[in-house]
């Protein structure tokens, strides 16, 4: 109970996000005509466009609030530690704007069926590659933080290959994995920059 604690308070960022995961949960199980309002619809969203906030934080089933809120402890919180509270939730958030607009750009061109989307997972994956661009060598739970970003790519791929609904959703996952990890490299190598200019 105390590392939840002191995890929480060192956290506040991330902790707002899994706050929001939670709320956003029970209300789109226990009042499906409130939760449709949160989720995303490539068609209608500029006319709707709290949702492209909304929806960065809607999970579409147990399974995917467990593995999102995996990535915001693991990923998110390391992300927070090292570049700052009020960075890192804008870099979640400006990755959850990125997966809305680029379902917008190609979901006309795919098999969607005009039922609305949870894009919580895209903000997730795109902050766990910012932190792995950003950091060279992490690791998380021992084992490098760049696996774990190939495996979560190799699993899109395979996913959305297996099932519709996940085919819909692997595009944006993948141009978060990538735009993530470019823009945690070049904070890196920005940074890198400074520190040898200072010296």
């Amino acid at each position: 109970m105390d590392e939840t604690v002191r995890w929480v308070k060192e956290h506040p960022g991330m902790t707002g996000i899994l706050a929001l995961y939670a709320l956003f949960f029970l209300i789109l199980y226990s009042d499906p005509a409130t939760g449709d309002a949160l989720l995303v619809n490539p068609e209608t969203m500029f006319q709707e466009p709290w949702t492209l906030i909304t929806v960065i934080f809607a999970t579409g089933s147990v399974m995917h609030l467990l593995l999102n809120g995996f990535l915001v402890i693991m990923f998110g919180g390391k992300l927070e530690k090292t570049i700052g509270t009020g960075t890192s939730v804008v870099l979640f958030l400006i990755m959850g704007l990125m997966g809305s607009v680029a379902l917008f750009l190609y979901a006309p061109f795919m098999t969607w069926t005009g039922e609305p989307a949870a894009l919580a997972s895209v903000a997730a994956i795109g902050m766990a590659s910012i932190y792995t661009g950003l950091v060279k060598d992490a690791e998380i739970m021992g084992s490098k933080a760049r696996r774990w970003v190939l495996i979560m790519f190799i699993m899109n791929i395979v996913l959305s290959w297996q099932n519709e609904e996940l085919t819909l959703l692997g595009p944006a996952h993948g141009l978060a994995i990538a735009l993530g990890y470019g823009i945690g490299y070049g904070l890196r190598k920005s940074t890198e920059a400074k520190e040898h200019t200072g010296s």
